[in-house]
């Protein structure tokens, strides 16, 4: 089962977690979250886990 799972932690931006086995689809929710909020940061994780970030660029 995959899902979307919204946290604010951190005020300046708005992470989410995006666990599902189906990467296209991730990707596909990924580019469709891009057009809404403009650009977006994600860091792929074990287990087919995403943190997409959107906020101020910063460099880690």
């Amino acid at each position: 089962m995959g899902g979307v799972t919204r946290t604010d932690t951190d005020p300046r931006a708005t992470r989410l977690l995006i666990t599902d086995p189906h990467t296209h689809r991730v990707r596909h929710m990924v580019l469709e979250l891009g057009r809404s909020i403009g650009w977006i940061v994600f860091d792929r994780t074990a287990d087919y886990t995403y943190v997409v970030t959107s906020g101020p660029r910063t460099s880690r």
